[in-house]
C-alpha cells in the first residue's frame, strides 16, 4: 500500500494538468448527479403534490355537490323548518374547514371556494363573499368561482338597494345607488362575464342575470323563461322573473306610472308564488314575496286605497319565511316594517295602533338579537315608539316614556349607520313633537327644539338635497 501511494503521488506530480482535469470532471459529474437526483426528487414531489391537489379538488367537488343537493332537496320539500338540514350543512363545512390544518397554507384556495359555495347555498351572503374573495386571492381562477362570486355580489347589490330605498329621499337614493353600483354591481357583472363556460344547470339563467343587471329587462325575462324550459326544477328562474318585474314596478311608481307599476307588481307576486310552489321551504323566496307586498302597500297608499290587505299579505309571507328558517333575520326586519305601516295607518285613521306596535317591537328585538348592526330594525322600532307616543298624546296620556324609547332606538340606528339620513330626520321629528307638547303644557321647550334642530342639521349634512 505505501508503494502504491508513492507511485500515485509521483504520477500526479508528473501529470498535474491531467489530474486537475480528471478531478474537475469528477466534481462536475458529482454535481450533475446530485442535481439530477434532486430534480427527480422534486419532480416526484411535484407529481405527488399534484396528485394530492387533484384528489382534494375531486373530494371538494363532491362535497359541494352533496351540500347543494342536500339544501336544494330540503328547500323543495313541503314548507317545514329546515334548521336540521342547515345544521348538517354547517357541520359538513366545519369538516371541510378543518382540512386546512393538514395542508400547506398556500393550497387552501379550493377549500375557501367550497366554503363559499356552502355559505351561498345557506343564503349567507356576507360569509360567502368573504370566502370566495379569499379563494380568488389565493389564485383560484375557474369559471364556477366567478359565477358564484358574481351571483353573491349581485344579491348584495339588490339587498343594499332595497335598504337604501327605505333610507332617504330620491336625490339621496340616486347618489347611494351609484355608490352601490360601483361597490357591488360592476364587480358582479365582471365576475358573471368571466363565468361564461362554467358548468351550470342553466347557461340561460346566467345570461338572464347579466341582462337583468344591465337593466335589459325584457331580455332577462326571455332568457329566464328559456331557463325554465330547460330546467323546470330551477325555481331561481321564476324568482328572477319576479325580481325583474318588481324592479320594473318600483321604477314605474317612481316615475308616476301607477298603472304599469300595478300591473308589474301583480305579475311579480304571481311569479314569486310560482317559485314557492317548487322551492316550498326556501325562506329567501318568501322574503322576496313579502317585499313585493310591502311595495304593493305603498302603491295602494299612493292610489288612495287602504294598504292593510297588502301589509297583512306581507306579514303572512314573513311568517312562512320564519316557518322555513326560524332564525331568518331579514324576515323579522320586514315584519317590523309591515307592523309599523299598519300602526301608522291606524294612527292616521284615529284607531289604536298599540297592538301592532307591540308586535313591531317584538319582531324588531328579535331582528337585533340576530344582527346587532341592523339599523333598519332600530329605525322601525324607533318610529314605532314615536307613533305610540303620538297616539298617547292624542288621547290624553303622557307620551314621555314612548318618545324617550323612540329617541334611544333612533340614536342607535344613527350609531350603527352614520350615513342613514332618515334616522336623524325621524329623531328630529320626535324632538319636535316633544317640544310642541311641552309648549301646550306651558313648559319650556327650548332643549327639545334645539335637539330637533341639531338632528335635522345632521340629516341635511348627510342628504343636502
Amino acid at each position: 500500500l505505501p508503494i502504491l501511494q508513492h507511485r500515485l503521488r509521483r504520477h500526479i506530480k508528473k501529470n498535474k494538468v491531467l489530474w486537475a482535469i480528471c478531478c474537475a470532471s469528477f466534481g462536475w459529474l458529482l454535481v450533475l448527479g446530485i442535481g439530477a437526483v434532486r430534480e427527480r426528487m422534486a419532480a416526484a414531489e411535484q407529481r405527488q403534490r399534484s396528485a394530492q391537489q387533484l384528489a382534494r379538488a375531486q373530494q371538494l367537488g363532491q362535497d359541494i355537490k352533496d351540500i347543494e343537493w342536500l339544501l336544494r332537496s330540503s328547500y323543495q320539500l313541503p314548507l317545514h323548518d329546515s334548521t336540521h338540514e342547515q345544521k348538517i350543512t354547517r357541520r359538513r363545512m366545519e369538516e371541510i374547514d378543518a382540512r386546512k390544518m393538514q395542508i400547506d397554507p398556500s393550497d387552501t384556495g379550493l377549500i375557501q371556494y367550497a366554503l363559499g359555495r356552502g355559505h351561498l347555498a345557506l343564503h349567507g351572503l356576507e360569509a360567502a363573499q368573504s370566502a370566495l374573495l379569499e379563494s380568488s386571492n389565493q389564485g383560484i381562477d375557474i369559471p364556477e368561482l366567478h359565477y358564484a362570486l358574481g351571483y353573491v355580489l349581485g344579491q348584495k347589490y339588490q339587498q343594499e338597494l332595497t335598504k337604501a330605498r327605505r333610507s332617504g329621499d330620491k336625490s339621496w337614493l340616486l347618489h347611494r345607488q351609484k355608490e352601490l353600483e360601483q361597490q357591488f354591481l360592476a364587480p358582479a357583472l365582471a365576475s358573471l362575464n368571466k363565468s361564461r363556460g362554467a358548468k351550470l344547470d342553466s347557461p340561460d339563467f346566467l345570461e338572464a342575470l347579466i341582462a337583468y343587471y344591465h337593466k335589459k329587462y325584457e331580455t332577462a325575462i326571455q332568457k329566464a323563461k328559456h331557463s325554465i324550459s330547460e330546467s323546470p326544477w330551477l325555481y331561481e328562474s321564476h324568482k328572477l322573473i319576479a325580481d325583474v318585474q318588481l324592479e320594473q314596478a318600483i321604477e314605474q311608481r317612481d316615475h308616476g306610472d301607477y298603472k304599469q307599476a300595478k300591473d308589474n307588481l301583480s305579475k311579480s307576486i304571481e311569479q314569486y308564488k310560482t317559485a314557492i310552489q317548487i322551492g316550498r321551504s326556501d325562506a329567501s323566496i318568501y322574503n322576496a314575496l313579502a317585499e313585493a307586498w310591502i311595495q304593493q302597500s305603498q302603491l295602494d297608499s299612493d292610489l288612495g286605497s287602504s294598504p292593510r290587505n297588502a301589509l297583512n299579505q306581507a306579514l303572512s309571507a314573513c311568517q312562512e319565511a320564519l316557518a322555513a328558517s326560524p332564525n331568518d333575520q331579514a324576515a323579522y326586519t320586514k315584519k317590523a316594517y309591515a307592523y309599523f305601516w299598519l300602526a301608522w295607518d291606524k294612527l292616521i285613521t284615529e284607531k289604536d295602533p298599540r297592538p301592532e306596535i307591540a308586535l313591531l317591537i317584538k319582531a324588531g328585538q328579535r331582528a337585533i338579537e340576530l344582527d346587532p348592526q341592523d339599523e333598519m330594525a332600530f329605525d322601525a322600532m324607533g318610529n314605532g315608539y314615536s307613533v305610540q307616543g303620538n297616539y298617547e298624546r292624542d288621547i290624553g296620556l303622557d307620551p314621555t316614556a314612548s318618545w324617550l324609547k323612540a329617541t334611544i332606538h333612533l340614536k342607535k340606528a344613527i350609531e350603527v349607520a352614520p350615513k342613514f339620513p332618515w334616522a336623524p330626520n325621524d329623531l328630529g321629528l320626535v324632538y319636535q313633537e316633544q317640544g310642541r307638547w311641552l309648549m301646550l303644557k306651558g313648559q319650556d321647550p327650548q332643549r327639545e327644539l334645539q335637539q330637533a334642530i341639531s338632528a335635522f342639521q345632521q340629516a341635511v349634512s348627510i342628504d343636502p338635497d
